[in-house]
């Protein structure tokens, strides 16, 4: 092993071009640059001089990312190295495959120059102070919210920081004094002492003012950042803040303290702002750092205002391109629905407004009604429904329109251009057209299905009186066979010579006649087929006849 150990960062990234543009990047840190362009390069540049760091890609031929990391990882002479992995982020499983590695931390492509150089200085940091002291590293954290307050204890015992919590700052200041904490982290706005309060104790005493403190601040007004300074606080933050943006501020000032020297006294510094006097009152490194932290946070939130208006750009562009796919799908739509609607067997309309006008009518409502499609679309639902419907035609028109019924079967009378009435029957839903609620209605002629129930109710009553008939048939038949037996037995008491005998030769004939009548009758009610046999062409002509005009005063000459 060299004396030149750990005095080297490692770039293990098998694309020269990329390779070579962080190497650009780093050259601003101080630290001398070695480039590796597979894993076995690599691992015989780390046995014979051991880096500061290795930031090294994923995705590499022969051994890739993992395998290295696990390699190095698990050798004791280079377990120590912090290894960080270049990577997509396609996938969170990439993250859980790292850790399980052993990786130290994560850089995302394509990096920013300042987030890579932020990140790589604060494992820079982590790993100099593992090598330099073995001491604990206390953080006191003033937070009057349980809840965040929480959060920062986690966050910080993560990164294996020793936490201690105040719940404002007069109890930050008594555990300050016990416990001496090697950096503060203090909430601006708290009960009974604030952060500034704070900071100005603690810049006071001076068992405690060289401890490096943080403010956390929502910074809505521009004269806090000299209010910050005149209390010599050493950085600050915004809230909501990033968990990695805050663990690096952490790390940043616990490097710098190290390397601070005892600052000598200097006088105030009278600022003027916005009308109002300041009195600054710190050393170089408080405003140093104090600067920084300030310069760090405009650059933040810089950066998120860049990204925010990218993300917004690429939403827009997203918004347009769906907006004209939409338009294309309804244009296409619609003439898919004028083409449906053209050759429909069913009339078709579309009415919008409050007055119900029709503003699409394909040919079949043509037919129907008689107007022309251009004169339907002058027209509204009150110029061709009756006087009697329009009042249920436009109540149900009206809720469909404010979204309150759905599709509906009903039957109305139109009034057509010749003036005939016309029975229809309506089916309408609720819709949008052109961007205006409205309703589509298929209108079916129903005046042949009338005639066919007419018709029907016809046959109905037809059959109702053959019923009737039959049964008077054979009633009045019952009558006449005893009308007929008593003629037969008159007859047979009477001289042939009589006239009686004539008389009622004449009753039994009629009865016969009758009879045949009868026979007719319920031939006619039970539907059936009449009997059918060869007979007298002038018996049938003669019996017509004299039936014809029985009753009347008309002779018969045959």
């Amino acid at each position: 092993m060299t004396d030149s150990s750990y005095s080297y960062i490692l770039i293990v990234e098998d694309s020269p071009t990329q390779a070579r543009q962080i190497e650009s990047i780093l050259k601003q840190i101080g630290y001398r640059i070695s480039i590796a362009l597979n894993g076995n390069e690599t691992l015989n540049l780390v046995r014979s001089e051991r880096p500061l760091i290795i930031i090294a890609d994923i995705l590499m031929p022969e051994m890739d990312g993992y395998q290295l990391c696990r390699i190095i990882k698990s050798d004791e002479m280079t377990s120590n190295v912090p290894v960080i992995l270049l990577t997509q982020l396609s996938d969170p499983k990439e993250i859980i495959k790292g850790l399980e590695c052993g990786a130290d931390n994560f850089i995302v492509k394509p990096f920013n120059e300042e987030l890579l150089l932020a990140s790589i200085q604060a494992t820079i940091s982590s790993r100099l102070k593992k090598m330099t002291a073995g001491k604990e590293i206390k953080v006191l954290v003033v937070e009057d919210s349980p809840t965040q307050a929480e959060q920062l204890r986690h966050l910080l015992e993560e990164s294996g920081y020793s936490v201690f919590v105040a719940g404002n700052g007069r109890e930050g200041l008594e555990l300050a004094r016990r416990i001496m904490p090697t950096i503060i982290i203090s909430d601006v706005l708290m009960p009974e002492m604030d952060g500034y309060e704070f900071a100005y104790e603690l810049k006071h005493d001076n068992a405690l003012k060289k401890i490096p403190l943080i403010l956390v601040t929502s910074m809505l007004d521009k004269k806090d950042i000299l209010r910050r300074a005149s209390v010599v606080a050493d950085g600050y933050f915004t809230k909501p803040y990033d968990d990695a943006y805050l663990i690096q501020k952490v790390r940043s000032l616990l490097a710098n303290l190290e390397c601070a020297g005892d600052a000598s006294a200097q006088e105030p510094i009278e600022v003027k702002f916005g009308g109002e006097n300041y009195r600054i009152a710190s050393d170089r490194r408080q405003i140093l750092n104090f600067l920084l932290s300030t310069y760090e946070s405009a650059v933040q939130q810089n950066r998120n205002l860049i990204l925010m208006q990218r993300e917004l750009q690429m939403m827009n562009e997203q918004l347009e391109e769906k907006i004209a796919e939409r338009t294309e799908q309804m244009s296409a739509s619609e003439e898919n629905f004028r083409a449906l609607a053209k050759n429909a067997f069913d009339g078709i309309v579309v009415v919008t407004g409050a007055e119900g006008s029709f503003v699409f009518v394909n040919q079949r409502v043509n037919e129907i009604t008689g107007y022309s499609i251009s004169e339907m679309k002058s027209m509204t639902i009150r110029d061709i429904v009756h006087p009697e419907d329009l009042a249920t035609v436009a109540g149900r028109y009206r809720k469909r329109l404010e979204g309150m019924s759905l599709a509906e079967q009903y039957e109305i009378r139109i009034i057509r251009k010749d003036g005939t009435l016309l029975p229809v029957e309506l089916t309408a839903a609720r819709t949008i057209w052109h961007g205006e609620p409205a309703s589509i209605t298929i209108v079916r002629d129903v005046s042949e299905r009338k005639k066919r129930e007419e018709e029907l109710a016809r046959a109905s009553k037809l059959e109702s009186l053959g019923v009737l008939a039959g049964g008077i048939a054979h009633d009045f038949n019952n009558l006449l066979t005893g009308i007929v037996g008593n003629a037969s037995l008159a007859k047979m008491r009477c001289n042939p010579n009589d006239r009686i005998y004539t008389i009622l030769t004449n009753l039994e004939n009629a009865s016969m006649r009758a009879k045949d009548l009868t026979h007719q009758l319920l031939t006619f009610a039970k539907g059936g087929s009449p009997v059918k046999k060869t007979i007298s062409i002038a018996d049938v002509i003669t019996d017509s006849a004299n039936f014809a005009v029985s009753g009347s005063n008309t002779n018969c000459d045959i």
